[in-house]
C-alpha cells in the first residue's frame, strides 16, 4: 500500500514524477490532496475534553459530576461553533482520446455521482441530507 502525501499529490496534479497523469489520476490526486488538507468534520469529545482539561490546567478531579459535565459542555460548545470545511466535489471527467484504459461506463458513473453531489440538498452545517 502506498502512502499519499501532500507533496506526492501536488506532484501528480502538476504532472511531475510519473509522466503525464491521465485525467482520472489527476482528479483522484485532487480529492486526496483536499482530504489531506481538510480538518476532520467529527469532533472527538474525549480528545477535546482532555486538551481543555490539561492545557488550561483545570483538573476536575474531585469536582461534582454536575459541575464537571457543565464545564465539559461549555468547552465542547466552543469547539462546535467553528465552521465545517466545504464539501469537495470532483471535477467532471472527460474522455481522453490518448488513454484507452478508461472505460466509458466508468466515466459516465463518475459524472453521474458528481451530478448527484452537486444536486443534493445540503444542510445548514454543510452536510447532505
Amino acid at each position: 500500500m502506498t502512502t499519499i502525501t501532500k507533496e506526492f499529490a501536488q506532484d501528480i496534479i502538476k504532472g511531475h514524477g510519473y509522466g503525464v497523469a491521465p485525467s482520472a489520476v489527476e482528479a483522484l490526486a485532487r480529492i486526496a490532496l483536499a482530504s489531506l488538507e481538510d480538518d476532520p468534520a467529527a469532533i472527538d469529545e474525549r480528545a477535546s475534553f482532555d486538551a481543555w482539561n490539561n492545557e488550561d490546567n483545570l483538573p476536575i478531579a474531585g469536582v461534582g459530576a454536575k459541575n464537571a459535565a457543565w464545564l465539559a459542555w461549555q468547552a465542547r460548545s466552543q469547539l462546535a461553533s467553528h465552521p465545517s470545511p466545504a464539501p469537495v466535489v470532483p471535477e467532471k471527467m472527460i474522455a481522453d482520446p490518448d488513454a484507452d484504459v478508461i472505460d466509458p461506463g466508468f466515466i459516465a458513473g463518475w459524472n453521474a455521482c458528481r451530478a448527484a453531489m452537486l444536486n443534493s440538498p445540503s444542510t445548514s452545517k454543510g452536510g447532505v441530507k
